[in-house]
């Protein structure tokens, strides 16, 4: 897939820690602004290094749902929004030097399981 994501795909990659110990939660959220029929040879060669079947969920629409979606539902300006407090951490790797297998099976070991264990509720960084 290097060098082969279309300027109409925009997506974002989110890992942490899945539901049960040992397990690594990945997402893919973003828009596709091209042809409908085209987004499956977008997204297969991706989908296809996965270890297991994803869960995929598509939902269609203009960019202005898909502003929406990401903002949480709703594109009311009519009031101010509901600000929280949140934590996060960005990862990334120059595309001259990638990330090796070694050190991704060690980052994704480190979520699955230290990262499990770890309590995030009411800490402050």
């Amino acid at each position: 897939m290097e060098g082969n994501i279309p300027p109409q795909f925009g997506g974002e990659i989110n890992v942490g820690r899945g539901s049960t110990s040992g397990t690594v939660y990945f997402s893919l959220t973003g828009g596709w602004y091209g042809a409908k029929e085209n987004l499956d040879g977008v997204l297969s060669p991706l989908l296809a290094h996965l270890p297991k079947d994803p869960q995929v969920s598509l939902k269609t629409g203009t960019y202005l749902n898909s502003v929406a979606f990401l903002g949480g539902g709703t594109l009311d300006t009519t009031k101010p929004d509901i600000t929280d407090t949140f934590y996060a951490k960005s990862l990334m790797t120059p595309h001259s030097s990638p990330m090796s297998n070694k050190a991704i099976n060690a980052f994704t070991g480190y979520l699955a399981n230290q990262g499990y264990s770890s309590s995030l509720v009411g800490s402050r960084y």
